[in-house]
């Protein structure tokens, strides 16, 4: 028998999501402020590593009865925070909303719609036993997104 997606399974999603996002964003606008092939560099090897864990760390918490729903909710979880922290970014705090929308930015929703359904698949095969999720957890998650949403916002005041 199938269980219902916990609200703690969906809040750990959005918060692993927004951290992650912010966490990417502090790591890569720098150097490629510095040189964009550089930055370009850290993306290719960051992004996909660093979905990668956020999509297992959300989906080792879920029962393997889930997976299947688990995978479309994270999934779309990812891709809604990406998109309403890039327009937040983009076009409201920096005030170029040209540079949002370009190819790479459309391979990196791909990506982050894509890693969770990769990780969901091994997972699966693996038969992992989900672990639980604390409110601890969900606070720890919560604030390290918010201090990596202000170190960005706070760095681009400068460029």
């Amino acid at each position: 028998m199938k269980e219902k997606i916990s609200y703690k399974e969906i809040v750990l999603s959005i918060v692993v999501s927004f951290a992650a996002y912010w966490f990417a964003n502090a790591v890569l606008w720098i150097p490629w402020k510095a040189n964009q092939w550089l930055g370009i560099v850290i993306m290719i090897l960051l992004v996909p590593t660093l979905w990668g864990f956020s999509s297992f760390y959300c989906l080792s918490r879920i029962s393997l009865l889930n997976m299947k729903k688990a995978v479309i909710i994270i999934a779309s979880v990812f891709l809604i925070i990406a998109f309403i922290s890039d327009y937040f970014f983009f076009a409201i705090w920096r005030g170029i909303p040209d540079e949002l929308y370009h190819p790479t930015t459309f391979a990196a929703y791909g990506l982050i719609v894509i890693m969770p359904v990769i990780i969901g698949i091994l997972l699966k095969r693996k038969n992992v036993k989900p672990k639980t999720i604390s409110n601890k957890e969900l606070i720890i998650t919560g604030g390290l997104g918010i201090l990596f949403l202000t170190s960005t916002l706070y760095s681009v005041q400068y460029w």
